[in-house]
């Protein structure tokens, strides 16, 4: 057997021959029930477990039945030896004449089925027993003494009865008990799931209501129940902490209290360091964190609409928006928001329309068509803005073809071109209110105009040896010097010799220009080597 050791002790039983003298003796093996730690020191634990005293009464039996069999012996041998000593010989004569033959002395029969039965019983006895000793070795180490005491001292009493029932012999009677004992015990291990949940149940309760004590045997027992149990470990460290946690989580509403804000999350952040599951905590620091949301908002609402009274547009658009984001929901944030833009919209649209009215009358077209830009980016429905935008827009374009015009007049001595500015001129001279810049620039343009028909005398040198061709008018043949008019334009001069290179001279005559001479002559010679 796995936790029993079996002990063999002599049972001897008489049996009769033939002849009815005693024979033989016939031994048998019995069997007792003892501790697995045989042979083992014993500790005090060990002095009090019942698997100790089942074996001690099994042992006690053992010797009992042991002494029994000494005394029998040593009587047996009294008579054997001792008695004929202590007889009258004459007694011993007159018994011999008056019997006929000697008394048989009749020995009881062998049993081998009542022992085999008896041996089988007690075998499966001592089984029950074995699983007996194991699950009171696992209950007490779960506490059982904790939780079920008295369905555990029921349980034990019914293995005593079994002991008992054991030292009489009635293997029968003990196995009934033993089986009885086993069946409470097996009822009792059954709860373990039950009550670590009850155990688990009553520790978060006793968090929750700041009973650090019961929490911690609550929690303790549990772990007894399931040793591996992760969440009963980690209901114990916060049983653990919990009068740490209490500590700081009253702090923390002392100082939220007397509007310490920063100092009061600070207080309920480190309750939570100390146990994330902690709902006071929890609950403290949300609360704190939406007083300070609160107090935040309103402190940018405030500054807000002191920058709004004293039309400081921008800073109240900025403190409206940090509003804002403090509460994305908050009406009354996204009201001074618009409240504030329109104000700043309004403000730059004036301020913008000034800066337009004071470059137009600079007649500073296209810095002027800049700011009305601005104001329609800003409200497209200002209608001053779009018509001076139009009206800027034009004259910003006349503006840049007049100046074109008149920084570039060699342009104007091609047809084309001087037939565009003829009808610039037109339209600058419709223009009412030209201004001084305006009106300054349609004089020069008509002065240039006017300049461009009339003819400019050039003259011409050459070596009297060069065949002069002049462009747009024909052979001007050999000469040493010429003077010609030509209208205002773009010329080209060439100059041929026999035996010398070509020579090419391009040259423009513009109103204004005093003695233009061109020479034109062929000096290097060609070589044939």
């Amino acid at each position: 057997m796995g936790d029993l050791m079996t002990d063999k002790v002599l049972n001897i039983s008489h049996a009769a021959n033939k002849t009815g003298t005693i024979t033989k003796s016939e031994v048998s093996a019995v069997t007792f029930p003892t501790s697995r730690k045989a042979g083992l020191p014993v500790n005090r634990s060990d002095r009090n477990s019942t698997s100790l005293k089942l074996f001690s009464a099994a042992l006690g039996f053992q010797r009992v039945q042991l002494l029994a069999f000494l005394l029998l012996g040593l009587l047996l041998a009294g008579v054997v030896f001792l008695l004929p000593s202590m007889v009258d010989p004459a007694m011993v004569e007159d018994i011999s004449e008056t019997q006929a033959e000697p008394e048989k002395i009749i020995a009881p029969p062998d049993s081998p089925w009542n022992d085999a039965q008896l041996a089988k019983q007690r075998r499966e006895a001592q089984e029950v027993l074995s699983k007996i000793l194991d699950i009171q070795s696992k209950l007490e180490a779960k506490k059982v003494q904790l939780w079920a005491a008295e369905s555990f001292v029921q349980a034990m009493q019914a293995a005593a009865s079994g002991d008992e029932q054991y030292r009489q012999r009635n293997f029968s009677g003990a196995q009934n008990n033993y089986r009885s004992s086993l069946t409470q015990f097996e009822s009792i291990q059954a709860k373990v799931d039950t009550v670590y949940r009850q155990q688990m149940n009553q520790g978060l309760k006793a968090i929750d209501d700041n009973q650090p004590k019961i929490a911690l045997d609550s929690y303790d027992l549990a772990l007894s129940l399931k040793p591996d149990s992760l969440d009963a470990d980690q209901g114990f460290r916060r049983a653990e902490v919990l009068e740490e946690v209490m500590a700081l989580v009253k702090s923390g509403k002392h100082l939220l209290k007397t509007q310490k804000l920063p100092a009061a999350k600070e207080a309920f952040e480190q309750a939570l360091a100390l146990d994330n599951k902690s709902a006071p905590a929890q609950q403290q620091l949300a609360t704190t964190n939406q007083a300070i949301t609160d107090d935040n908002f309103s402190s940018a609402m405030s500054q807000g609409y002191a920058a709004l009274n004293q039309k400081q547009y921008s800073k109240a658009i900025k403190s409206f928006t940090t509003a804002g984001k403090i509460k994305p929901a908050a009406k009354d944030a996204q009201s001074a928001l618009v409240q504030a833009t329109n104000k700043d919209i309004q403000s730059n649209i004036a301020t913008y329309l000034v800066e337009a009215n004071s470059l137009e009358k600079q007649e500073q077209w296209r810095q002027a068509n800049d700011f009305y830009d601005k104001m329609l980016a800003l409200d497209s429905s200002v209608i001053k803005a779009r018509i001076g935008a139009i009206r800027t827009k034009a004259r910003a374009k006349l503006d840049n073809q007049l100046l074109n015009t008149l920084n570039s007049p060699q342009r104007l001595t091609s047809q084309s071109v001087y037939v565009q500015a003829q009808k610039l001129y037109q339209e600058a001279v419709k223009v009412q209110n030209p201004g001084s810049r305006l009106s300054g620039q349609t004089v020069q343009l008509n002065t240039l105009l006017n300049q461009l028909t009339l003819p400019i005398s050039v003259k011409f040198e050459s070596n009297n040896q060069t065949d002069v061709t002049l462009y747009k008018f024909g052979k001007l043949g050999s000469f040493s010097a010429k003077s010609m008019d030509l209208k205002p334009g773009k010329y080209t001069l060439v100059g041929s010799r026999k035996g010398y290179r070509d020579v090419r001279r391009e040259f423009t005559v513009m109103p204004g220009e005093v003695d233009t001479t061109i020479v034109v002559q062929c000096v290097d010679k060609i070589t044939n080597g």
